[in-house]
Parts: C-alpha cells; structure tokens; sequence
C-alpha cells in the first residue's frame, strides 16, 4: 500500500476551510479511484482506499488540516 497525505495549510485561522480543502483532495482521490481501479498503470489488477485519519491544528502560519489514507493495490509481477 501507499500511505497519501493531503495536507492543506491556510494563511487564516479559519480550521474549517482548512478541514474541507483536505477532504475535497481526499474526495478526488477516492472519485479517481472509482472511476478506474488500475488508474491506467501497467501490471495493476487492482487498487483500493483504505484507513482514513485525520488530524488538525493552528500553527503561526493558520489553520491546518491533513488527511491521511491507504491506497492498496495489487500487480502482476
């Protein structure tokens, strides 16, 4: 599997911008995924979303939120 991260950081204090900028990149991930489980990669059989955490914060620089998912996936060797 392949751990991913969308990590987004505003330069406001405003966490729930930050919070639905991470999981709208989270989102088109997922949607890719769906639209073809071998995302067009030689040798892929297929892939899959899995474990999803979140975390979020204020830092100097404002809000922050990151999503962190699986993306498993089998191939032929």
């Amino acid at each position: 599997s392949i751990t991913c991260y969308a990590y987004v950081q505003r330069g406001s204090a405003d966490a729930k911008e930050a919070r639905d900028a991470a999981f709208a990149i989270t989102a088109a991930v997922q949607d890719l995924l769906r639209a073809d489980v071998r995302l067009g990669v030689p040798g892929v059989i297929r892939t899959s979303f899995e474990s999803l955490d979140f975390d979020q914060g204020q830092t100097p620089d404002g809000a922050l939120a990151v999503v962190t998912f699986r993306i498993a996936f089998a191939a032929r060797i």
